[in-house]
């Protein structure tokens, strides 16, 4: 019984370890299609980064594994709300801004089309 339990470990280890160089070896080849990386920035609570080759990374925990995407399109939208009377009190007091703003980026991409956040 302990021997199977062994074979079993042993097994299942093989395969998580061969799925982890599988996915080190595509990001590696994810690096090179890339090509240099141009900008890296954080939207929120999100991080963006644009590749020379038009490949793009998107993700909350960046990690050597995040996969490259090729880049459809970028958008970037503000959205300014007046905000006045009650609405404005009850927001932030009398000596807050009368106006909300929120910022918008929407990445579109082979495998996804993903808003990123809003702030």
């Amino acid at each position: 019984m302990a021997e199977e339990k062994k074979s079993w470990w042993r097994d299942t280890k093989g395969k998580i370890e061969a799925q982890v160089d599988s996915k080190k070896a595509q990001a590696a080849d994810g690096a090179v299609a890339a090509g240099d990386r141009t900008i890296q920035k954080e939207f929120g609570f999100t991080k963006v980064e644009i590749y020379d080759n038009g490949f793009v990374r998107v993700s909350k925990m960046m990690t050597p594994l995040t996969p490259y995407e090729k880049l459809h399109s970028i958008k970037f939208q503000q959205q300014t709300q007046d905000r006045s009377g009650v609405g404005q009190v009850w927001a932030g007091g009398p000596l807050s801004s009368s106006q909300r703003r929120t910022l918008s980026l929407t990445i579109a991409t082979d495998g996804t089309a993903a808003r990123v956040g809003d702030i």
